[in-house]
């Protein structure tokens, strides 16, 4: 638009311009508004694009850790061979050893069994060696004790003989008999 003094300019003029400029600036506002509406929506857009950014760099981050424990679980489960070959030749070591310890026990229980089987049969000789001497200790008290009976009989026997003889002695020696050989 040009610019022409106002004066010269005639009234159906000015409401043409003024016409032109109303729908210019209500085409304006309407752009403007559109602009804005544009603006907003770009705005929303972008924010939700921005929370969808943060939220999958999240999730990558989530991932990436979930794969650095995936690797660290790998890296150990890939050492449980050897570590199970290594506790395979401790455990098999160690079943040598008590293999050995329970030869030399089962060696050291056939001794034991042997010496007590030994020691039992000696246990039976000596129980019948003490039935035996018992039995000849009672014989022989039996035969002590008759033997006493008989010596003490003996000797009553002898002291009544005596006492016979000193009767019969003084009965002969009141007789006068001095030929008895005794005398």
């Amino acid at each position: 638009m040009s610019h022409k003094p106002l004066l010269l300019v005639c009234p159906q003029e000015l409401e043409k311009r003024a016409k032109a400029l109303k729908d210019s600036s209500e085409e304006l506002r309407k752009e403007v508004a559109q602009r804005r509406q544009e603006i907003h929506s770009l705005l929303e857009d972008m924010e939700a694009r921005h929370k969808l950014m943060t939220r999958e760099q999240r999730e990558l981050d989530h991932k990436k850790d979930i794969i650095v424990n995936n690797q660290a679980e790998l890296a150990q489960l890939l050492s449980v061979p050897g570590q199970l070959g290594k506790e395979i030749e401790r455990i098999n070591r160690k079943r040598m050893e008590v293999e050995k310890s329970k030869a030399a026990l089962d060696e050291q229980l056939s001794e034991v069994t042997a010496l007590q089987k030994r020691t039992e049969a000696r246990c039976r000789s000596l129980e019948e060696e003490k039935r035996e001497v018992r039995r000849q200790v009672e014989g022989r008290r039996a035969h002590l004790e008759a033997a006493e009976r008989e010596h003490s009989m003996l000797q009553k026997e002898q002291e009544m003989t005596k006492e016979k003889e000193v009767i019969m002695m003084g009965q002969r020696y009141r007789t006068g008999c001095r030929q008895c050989p005794w005398v």
